[in-house]
């Protein structure tokens, strides 16, 4: 569906909520965002006000603690909502509307307990029934971003140089999401997007973001994920468990997958950790025949991991495993995790060749 039939259906939902800038609008990010997904959820709240008038909190779950990620939010003086507390706690001004961008809600980060989302715009593989909403946009192109583009290239609405921000914010989400508009899955409407953006956004402050110091525990970690006792090296796929870490450090698992492909004869990586409660994973992947989705689905479970073309991830709960690092049984978890991961996804690959 055109980008302009669905500005329609998302200026009918503002009229059917009786949106006014009176009214509050709630806008959720999947669990420690990334580039696009800020802004994304910039851009939209940007786009409400214009449309209504209404102001809109922007929340998620968890840490950005990613020195990319980090780096955006302090260059474009950004800050958001906390969790999911906040957003109940909020009595005095209820939402009239709740959106989720770059995400749906069951990939928020807040466990059993569920945000209702009224909207959702999302770039992922993700099966929607749009009849459960008042307003959805699910395409797959290379970046949610575009899709905000979509809208507001079919709105009366128009960046200006007061909007600086949120240019910037958007045009780096199409940068990182499409690897320099160089992913395969980057389409003629990132592209359209990309250059739209470009022209009003901040070229200094991109530079600046792009430029961000790496903490000197990341390279302690890339000693740890290419030792010989931690990974596992077969079919150009390189599978690695980098122990426990804290919340704080989750973004590492990310950085290596990305950062160890480049390594000669690899084109699949797979990063393993036990962050908190959960056993999460990172795949990055530039093997053509290799439908990341699929595997990250078949190693991880169907309901814990998902991706897109190249690119895939994975939060699976350890449940009666869930040990503090206190415990005398915490090592041998963890060496039990380590082995049961690595054979598995080994088996995995092995068996798809």
């Amino acid at each position: 569906m055109s980008g302009s039939q669905k500005w329609q259906d998302l200026s009918k939902a503002f009229k059917d909520a009786k949106i006014t800038k009176t009214k509050k609008i709630a806008i959720w990010m999947h669990a420690t965002p990334d580039p696009d997904a800020i802004g994304s959820a910039l851009g939209l709240a940007w786009l409400i006000k214009k449309e209504t008038g209404a102001i809109a909190d922007i929340f998620h779950e968890g840490v950005i603690s990613h020195p990319e990620n980090r780096s955006l939010m302090n260059v474009l003086n950004l800050s958001f909502k906390g969790g999911l507390t906040e957003y109940e706690n909020n009595d005095k001004d209820p939402y009239a509307m709740t959106f989720c961008v770059d995400t749906t809600e069951r990939n928020l980060g807040i466990g059993e307990k569920q945000v209702h989302a009224d909207g959702v715009i999302d770039h992922h593989r993700e099966k929607l029934y749009e009849s459960e909403y008042s307003f959805a946009y699910n395409r797959q192109v290379g970046a949610c971003a575009t899709l905000i583009y979509d809208l507001i290239d079919a709105s009366p609405h128009n960046l200006a140089i007061d909007d600086e921000v949120q240019a910037t914010a958007l045009l780096f989400g199409i940068i990182t999401d499409t690897q320099n508009l160089l992913s395969d899955n980057l389409t003629d409407s990132d592209i359209r997007a990309f250059m739209y953006f470009r022209e009003r956004a901040n070229s200094q402050k991109i530079a600046e973001i792009k430029s961000y110091p790496i903490p000197s525990y990341f390279f302690d970690y890339e000693a740890t994920a290419s030792d010989e006792d931690n990974k596992v090296e077969v079919n150009g796929a390189l599978i690695s468990f980098i122990g426990s870490i804290n919340e704080q450090r989750r973004d590492v698992i990310a950085y290596l997958s990305e950062r160890l492909l480049r390594k000669e004869g690899i084109d699949t990586t797979v990063i393993v950790a036990v962050v908190g409660t959960e056993l999460q994973a990172s795949i990055r992947s530039r093997k053509v025949s290799l439908d990341v989705n699929e595997f990250a689905k078949k190693v991880f479970g169907m309901e814990y991991a998902g991706g897109k073309r190249g690119i895939g991830g994975a939060k699976v709960p350890m449940g009666y495993f869930s040990i503090g690092e206190d415990s005398k049984f915490h090592d041998d978890i963890i060496e039990l995790a380590k082995n049961y991961t690595l054979s598995k996804i080994k088996n995995e690959i092995t068996k798809d060749g």
